[in-house]
């Protein structure tokens, strides 16, 4: 990967990669928690048919 990316030394793309990880990550918490939300936010109005079953 490093070669590919135009780094001389594999170590800074390796540090790169698990910086990129670590953002994804909270990145995805932050979605699932939005996700999450919305629908409480949609069962408790009524909103979902998926409540009513």
């Amino acid at each position: 990967m490093a070669e590919r990316l135009g780094h001389a030394d594999p170590s800074i793309a390796l540090r790169v990669s698990a910086l990129l990880r670590q953002h994804a990550a909270g990145v995805a918490d932050v979605f699932a928690r939005a996700i999450e939300d919305e629908a409480a936010a949609a069962v408790g109005n009524g909103l979902s048919k998926l409540a009513a079953r």
